[in-house]
Order: C-alpha cells, then sequence, then structure tokens
C-alpha cells in the first residue's frame, strides 16, 4: 500500500459498546434469530461466522437498522436503538457498513463516492473533498479519485467502499462478507489492511463471514451460529481449542470422527478415550462420563503421521497431495475411519502402513448422542 497521508483516524465520538439482547427475528414461519445476546465492547473487532441460514446476516441487519427486531433488545452507546415499538432508522445509530457488492453509486467517481458520507453530514464541500482524498490515499488509491467503479477492480472497488466507511470516523463498522467476492491473494491482503485500518481507527467493529480461516485471522472474539442461535461466543483462541459444541467443532474445522467409549480423567482438563483398543487423551466436552460412547472428534494440526508400531494407532495412506510446504495425506483407520488433510514434510505413498498419533489439545470428545444430533443439523 502507498505511504499513508496523515489523517486522523479516532472515531469522533469514540467507540461504544454494542449489546444486543434476546433478540428474535422471523420471516413468516422461518425464524431467523432465536434469542441472540452478544455485547461487542468498546474498540472490539467481533466476528460471526456460520454457515448460510445461520441468522448471521439477519443479526448484522438487525444491528444497523436495516431489519426491525420482534423481540429482545439492541442497544448502541448505552442508547437503545431497537426493541419494542422502538425502531432507529440506520442513519441515526452512528454506524457505518461495507457490503458484499461494494454498494458503490456507478455515477459518482472514487472521490465523489466517499466524499458522499461527509457531504450527508453537512461538511463543507473543500474539506469533504479533502479528506475523501486523504483517505483513498490510506487505502491505496491515491491515483484513482477520478476512476468510476467500472473502471476499478473488484479489490479497488471494496477499498473504496472501505474508505467511505471510514471517512466519517463512525464509532461502529458493520462488514457484512466484504471480501467474499474476491479471489484468494486478494482476500488475504484486504483481511490484513481491513484488520489493521479498523484497530488504527478505534472503532467497534462486527464483521460477518462464514470462512473460519478469516474469522479467527481478524476477531477478538468470534461468535459462531447455528438455526438462529448463538452456539459459542468466546475469543478466537478459546473457540478453536475448546469447542462448546459438536458443530463448533466441526464448522471451525476438523479432519475427522474416531468412535470410542470415555475412560477415566487424565492431566487436568483432560479425559482418557478408549479408540480402535488405543488409549488416547484427549479434550472432554461437556457430558463425557466413564463408560460412555463417545466422537472423538479430531484437528487435522493434531494429527502426526510416524512410523508403524510406535504411535498408538495404525492407518494406511489412501491419497496424497502435494501442497508446497509439504504434502497432506489421506488415512484410513481400521474400522474405515478416514482422516483427511493429515500434513507431513515427507511424502507417504499410497498403500503403505503408517503410525498416527493425536495431540490431546486438537481431539475433542463429545457424548455419541449429541454428535450425532449436532451433525444432523449441521
Amino acid at each position: 500500500m502507498r505511504p499513508a497521508a496523515r489523517l486522523e483516524l479516532a472515531p469522533e465520538p469514540p467507540a461504544h459498546p454494542v449489546e444486543a439482547h434476546e433478540v428474535v427475528k422471523s420471516f413468516g414461519a422461518k425464524v431467523a434469530l432465536d434469542g441472540v445476546s452478544l455485547r461487542v465492547e468498546p474498540g472490539q473487532f467481533v466476528v460471526l461466522l456460520g454457515p448460510s441460514g445461520s441468522g448471521k446476516t439477519t443479526l448484522l441487519r438487525c444491528v444497523a437498522g436495516i431489519e426491525r427486531v420482534d423481540a429482545g433488545t439492541i442497544a448502541i452507546a448505552g442508547r437503545r436503538v431497537a426493541g419494542g415499538r422502538l425502531h432507529l432508522p440506520p442513519d441515526r445509530r452512528g454506524l457505518a457498513m461495507v457490503f458484499q457488492d461494494y454498494a458503490l453509486w456507478p455515477h459518482m467517481t472514487a472521490e465523489r463516492n466517499v466524499a458522499y458520507a461527509l457531504r450527508r453530514r453537512r461538511r463543507g464541500p473543500g474539506e469533504a473533498r479533502d479528506r475523501a482524498r486523504a483517505m483513498l490515499e490510506r487505502v491505496g488509491l491515491g491515483g484513482m479519485f477520478a476512476r468510476y467503479p467500472n473502471e476499478l477492480s473488484g479489490g479497488e472497488q471494496q477499498r473504496v467502499a472501505l474508505a467511505r466507511a471510514l471517512v466519517g470516523n463512525p464509532s461502529l463498522l458493520l462488514f457484512d462478507e466484504p471480501l467474499s467476492n474476491l479471489d484468494a491473494n486478494l482476500r488475504e491482503q484486504l483481511r490484513v489492511e481491513i484488520g489493521t485500518l479498523v484497530r488504527e481507527s478505534g472503532a467497534s467493529a462486527l464483521y460477518i463471514t462464514h470462512d473460519q480461516a478469516e474469522a479467527f485471522a481478524l476477531g477478538d472474539l468470534v461468535g459462531v451460529l447455528r438455526g438462529g442461535r448463538l452456539e459459542q461466543f468466546d475469543e478466537a483462541e478459546a473457540v478453536y481449542t475448546r469447542p462448546a459444541t459438536p458443530f463448533v467443532a466441526r464448522f471451525t474445522g476438523v479432519c475427522g470422527e474416531l468412535q470410542g467409549r470415555a475412560g477415566a480423567a487424565a492431566l487436568p482438563g483432560l479425559r482418557t478415550v478408549e479408540v480402535l483398543g488405543a488409549r488416547l487423551a484427549v479434550r472432554p466436552g461437556a457430558g463425557c462420563s466413564p463408560g460412555e460412547p463417545v466422537r472423538v472428534l479430531a484437528r487435522a494440526s493434531a494429527v502426526s503421521l510416524h512410523p508403524p508400531g510406535t504411535a498408538p494407532l495404525v492407518g494406511t495412506v489412501r491419497d496424497v497431495a502435494f501442497r508446497g510446504r509439504g504434502y497432506d495425506h489421506l488415512i484410513e483407520l481400521p474400522d474405515g475411519t478416514r482422516l483427511t488433510g493429515v500434513h507431513d514434510e515427507a511424502r507417504r505413498e499410497r498403500g503403505a502402513a503408517v503410525g498416527v498419533r493425536l495431540a490431546a489439545e486438537g481431539a475433542f470428545a463429545f457424548p455419541e448422542a449429541s454428535a450425532v444430533s449436532a451433525e444432523g443439523a449441521s
């Protein structure tokens, strides 16, 4: 990105907490939000993660004021903006929004698109122009003031949309899957820029995505939604290392599931599980009792390959793919269970026997009944 023009990004006024309490929203017979509660502290970057239909977009639109809640309340800066008969429109909530489809005015140049956000606040044309140009410089578009949206690439258009959102120094920024229309390399570049710019601004941010890597890279806190309910809301590291439910574990990435039986407690925070005659240490989920059947959900990063006979489990390599920094393997265990994406620097040939070890910090045991139930609902 080009050297930044000096532009004051501190929000005016400072960032404020955002709180949703028991929010309910339905569309006909479809319940989109079913009693969702969360709080975004001042200056926090919160990411909502979930599959299509989970309710994340609806929640964002309710916070923005685009949708009216059926029940519950939403407050920004300690002031209620939605609930009961109250519904403040978006332009009275002190926020800005970045959309998936850029939402730029096609008849306006990049400069005028950004300046428009200031003109609506009755800033003079000179000030609006200067601040718009400074912000476009800040997002790397200093030489493109006069270009129209159809003369810009997708990534450049999204930078204009980001500049437009930031130029007014809002206390709350909302992001509706802003990177989903971009290719992988550009997504990664813009993800870094968004995280940096938003944190420099001091604004609170609520960001929705279905991309797990994006969520963990950006979020101070991550909320995982399923069927209109918030399954887990916690620090990004906690969601990854201590998923609260089988659905959260699956949606944030597992390479395979092993059936076993829970044993005694092991080290603090761990429990033994018997799988295919081997005793493994895993992180137990709620309801794991000794002697009960369980499902062990394993992260690919927790699985390592070893010479046969030197690890608790044995498997067979069914496929292998070169990934630049090493090889991803598909491993089949004796009962037919498959572990996908198992990485190793060395190539293991198809059909070769390998030892398989699971690191406890990336293996999560849940009662079989809850794991099957979550599987059917996901």
